[in-house]
């Protein structure tokens, strides 16, 4: 592919870190939202959450996995998640 087709696709595609942190410091910070509590936010606004994303199940397997990673050594990491399906 021509590199300016590929950058115009990944501008599409990617953000900048500002652009990356301007929903979390939105939220963090804005009047608006200072009693919005368990909402979905994208681009600093608030939206509804995929099929997936409100699955209870996924929700409690990737807490699951969440406390594995923060909580044990890399080591025990990489051999629990081997296989990961």
């Amino acid at each position: 592919l021509h590199a300016d087709l590929i950058f115009f696709l990944a501008s599409k595609l990617l953000k900048t870190i500002p652009q990356a942190a301007a929903t979390t410091c939105y939220v963090a910070t804005h009047p608006s939202v200072t009693n919005v509590n368990g909402k979905y936010f994208v681009d600093c606004n608030e939206a509804t959450p995929s099929k997936l994303g409100c699955n209870p199940d996924e929700a409690a397997r990737l807490w699951s996995y969440s406390q594995i990673m923060v909580s044990s050594e890399p080591k025990t990491v990489v051999d629990h998640f081997h296989g990961f399906d």
